[in-house]
C-alpha cells in the first residue's frame, strides 16, 4: 500500500477547505432566506384560508397579500444587513440582496401567474391557478436550493407535492388545504432554514 504523499495531503487538504466554504454559503444562505421564507409562508397561510371561507374577497386578500410579503421581504433584508454591518461582519450581499431576490422572486412569479391566467383564460377555476403558481413557486425553490443548499430544494419538493396532490385529491378544500399545508410547510421549513 501506498503512503500518502505531501501531494495527497494537499489535495485532501484543499478538498476540505472548499466543501467548509461551500457549507458555509449554504447556512448563512439559509439564514438569509428564513425570514422571506417566513413572511411568504404566512402570506399563503392567511391568504389561502381567507380565499377558502370567503372566496368573493380571494383576488383583494392576495393582492393585499403580496404586496405585504414583498414590503416585510426587502425589509427584513435591510434589517439583516444592519446587523451584519453592525456586527461588522464581511457583507457579501448575502443580506438585502438574497432577501430582496427571495421575496420579490416570489412575489413576481405569482403576480406574473395571476396576469396569465387573466389574459388567457386558460384555467377553469381558482383552484386550477392556485394549483399553478403554486407549483410555479415550488419549482423556484427547487431550482434556487439546486445553487444555495439542499435544503431549500427540498422544502420546494414538499411545497410541490402538497400543491399537486392537494389538487388531485381534495380539490374542494383546496384553498384550505394549500393554507394550512403549503402556508405551514414554508413556515416550518422557514424554521428549519434557521435553525440550520
Amino acid at each position: 500500500m501506498a503512503k500518502p504523499t505531501d501531494k495527497d495531503a494537499a489535495r485532501r487538504a484543499l478538498r476540505d477547505v472548499a466543501a467548509t466554504q461551500d457549507r458555509a454559503r449554504a447556512l448563512s444562505f439559509y439564514r438569509s432566506a428564513f425570514a422571506p421564507v417566513m413572511v411568504w409562508g404566512f402570506v399563503w397561510l392567511i391568504c389561502n384560508t381567507v380565499s377558502f371561507f370567503q372566496p368573493g374577497l380571494a383576488n383583494t386578500i392576495w393582492i393585499v397579500g403580496i404586496f405585504l410579503g414583498s414590503i416585510a421581504s426587502v425589509a427584513s433584508g435591510w434589517v439583516r444587513r444592519d446587523r451584519d454591518r453592525q456586527n461588522q461582519a464581511r457583507h457579501d450581499g448575502t443580506g438585502l440582496a438574497r432577501h430582496v431576490m427571495i421575496g420579490i422572486g416570489i412575489a413576481v412569479i405569482i403576480v406574473l401567474g395571476l396576469t396569465a391566467l387573466g389574459f388567457l383564460d386558460v384555467f377553469s377555476s381558482s383552484q386550477q391557478a392556485n394549483a399553478m403558481i403554486s407549483v410555479m413557486v415550488a419549482i423556484s425553490y427547487g431550482v434556487a436550493g439546486l445553487q444555495h443548499g439542499l435544503r431549500l430544494t427540498l422544502l420546494g419538493l414538499v411545497v410541490g407535492a402538497a400543491a399537486v396532490g392537494g389538487y388531485i385529491w381534495l380539490r374542494e378544500w383546496y384553498e384550505l388545504w394549500m393554507g394550512i399545508v403549503g402556508g405551514g410547510s414554508l413556515i416550518l421549513g422557514a424554521i428549519w432554514l434557521w435553525r440550520s
